[in-house]
């Protein structure tokens, strides 16, 4: 027998959960628009009302903040955004993350590994690589910043030291970043390359070009380098 119902028939308390749900997707939906927007004062006011409404700070992190970035990320790719407006996006989302983060319960974020990461010697440029070592830091990994200019054996050792399991190497311009492969055969020289996973990326970058200087990969943009960077872990991890 086909039995009918409709909104009237559901339990009081199902129809509460509902609008629950439906305020919290809001309230989401909310962060991501203001970091896109660029707004920091913005994403605070915004995270501390989430916070206040009892959504969980984890879903904070993964269904507010980092889905706002993430559309940042494709407007820069289709270059419907530029790069100061980027930059104010990533500040507003880590400022989000500052309040959030000492609240999620050990353990909610999945552990991804320890990064080192760095401008290459000669190099002053470090905006991309502050969104990238961001992004990573928000997507799980414990993150190393090592700033600009970072010398071959700097990289190779704070990696040994910070028992990295990913060395990420940047440069903007194509005169500084020649010095990339020089990383890479310095772990080779050392009789450790095998140790890391070693990620390239920067304005000049391609990804043709990190294949032939011995590195294994490239990320186009911060989103594509943490999603590389967590399969080469899980690879890696698997193979072991």
């Amino acid at each position: 027998m086909l039995i009918k119902w409709n909104q009237d028939d559901l339990p009081q308390e199902l129809e509460g959960d509902k609008v629950m749900e439906n305020q919290v997707t809001r309230i989401l939906d909310e962060i991501a628009n203001i970091v896109v927007e660029g707004d920091r004062e913005g994403v605070m006011a915004a995270v501390s009302n989430a916070l206040k409404e009892n959504v969980d700070p984890m879903d904070i992190i993964q269904k507010g903040l980092t889905p706002g970035i993430a559309i940042v990320g494709d407007k820069f790719e289709k270059m419907e955004m530029y790069l100061p407006e980027m930059l104010m996006s990533a500040e507003a989302m880590k400022a989000g993350v500052d309040i959030v983060k000492p609240l999620v319960k050990g353990g909610s974020i999945k552990q991804e590994g320890v990064i080192v990461i760095g401008t290459v010697q000669g190099d002053v440029h470090d905006i991309g690589k502050n969104i990238v070592a961001l992004y990573l830091n928000v997507s799980g990994f414990t993150v190393y910043d090592l700033g600009s200019e970072v010398s071959i054996n700097t990289f190779v050792e704070k990696a040994e030291e910070k028992q990295a399991d990913i060395i990420g190497i940047s440069a903007l311009l194509s005169t500084t970043m020649t010095y990339m492969p020089d990383v890479i055969k310095e772990l080779e020289r050392r009789g450790i390359r095998d140790k890391y996973i070693v990620l390239l990326g920067g304005g000049a970058v391609t990804k043709e070009w990190a294949a032939k200087a011995g590195a294994d990969g490239s990320g186009t943009d911060f989103a594509e380098a943490a999603t590389l960077a967590k399969q080469l872990m899980k690879t890696r991890r698997t193979a072991k």
